[in-house]
């Protein structure tokens, strides 16, 4: 796990208590932790999930600006690698807090920079139902379409 930069903390941040699934507390993706004070913090902090304390978001450990926290860009990114045919895949997935966050224009920025430089990116979008559906984009000389399309079924199977 990285280090926070610049003495960053989560602060009044709470998004990633919305987007990602906590087994240990039985909690879906894409629905608010019934732990979180929604922009305040959690109010479990001290005895969190290990889920919870292993979790570090990318505007944490890089240099993205101040907007781009993810209670304020209303999209969490987070960085896996993910083996397709042999081959590590480095993936940043865009959990979409609010619906509709992913086509705002700093988030299709975001997109096209991480692109461009060799990421894999899969944007979670955030339907009213309530769950996510993945949208891979990537270069063209980084992935193939076969790896693409099996990236692709392969997130679908996944648990969020």
């Amino acid at each position: 796990m990285s280090e926070p930069i610049n003495g960053r903390s989560c602060g009044g941040c709470t998004a990633c208590c919305k987007t990602y699934r906590i087994g240990t507390l039985k909690k879906p993706a894409g629905v608010w932790c019934k732990e979180c004070a929604i922009g305040v913090g959690c109010r479990i902090y001290e005895s969190r999930p290990e889920e919870c304390r292993g979790f570090q978001c990318l505007w944490l450990v890089t240099d993205y600006p101040e907007s781009d926290r993810p209670d304020r860009l209303k999209v969490v990114l987070d960085f896996i690698e993910e083996s397709v045919e042999g081959r590590i895949l480095p993936l940043v997935r865009m959990w979409e807090v609010s619906p509709g966050a992913l086509n705002k224009p700093r988030a299709k920025q975001i997109t096209e920079i991480l692109k461009n430089g060799n990421y894999v990116v899969v944007h979670r979008a955030l339907q009213p139902s309530g769950e996510y559906r993945n949208r891979v984009t990537t270069s063209e000389a980084l992935t193939s379409t076969r790896e693409v399309r099996i990236l692709t079924e392969r997130l679908e199977r996944m648990v969020d």
